[in-house]
């Protein structure tokens, strides 16, 4: 398998108004064309696969840079929720 590894950093928000340094580790598996990206721990933060007309890279470079695309959908807080924590029963639920 052919890889290539990169490291980016970024800048974010530090205490008292200083910035802090971060940085991302890339791997680029050449092979089967997906990218794996890690936090400066080492911790896998995703992967995606270089495929079709709009892979999950070309999805976040629109929602980081074309806030108004007409790809981008619109949802409510309430369906947002439930999309990220799937496991929150809401106040409705009740244990008999």
């Amino acid at each position: 398998m052919s890889h290539s590894y990169r490291k980016i950093e970024y800048e974010m928000p530090g205490s008292y108004g200083s910035t802090d340094k971060g940085f991302l580790l890339i791997d680029y598996n050449n092979t089967s064309d997906t990218t794996s990206v890690y936090d400066e721990g080492g911790n896998h933060l995703f992967t995606y696969g270089d495929w079709g007309d709009f892979d999950m890279g070309a999805a976040i470079t629109v929602a980081l840079n074309n806030f108004t695309d007409k790809r981008l959908q619109v949802i409510s807080k309430r369906e947002f929720e439930e999309l990220t924590n799937p496991f929150n029963l809401g106040d409705d639920f009740s244990i008999l």
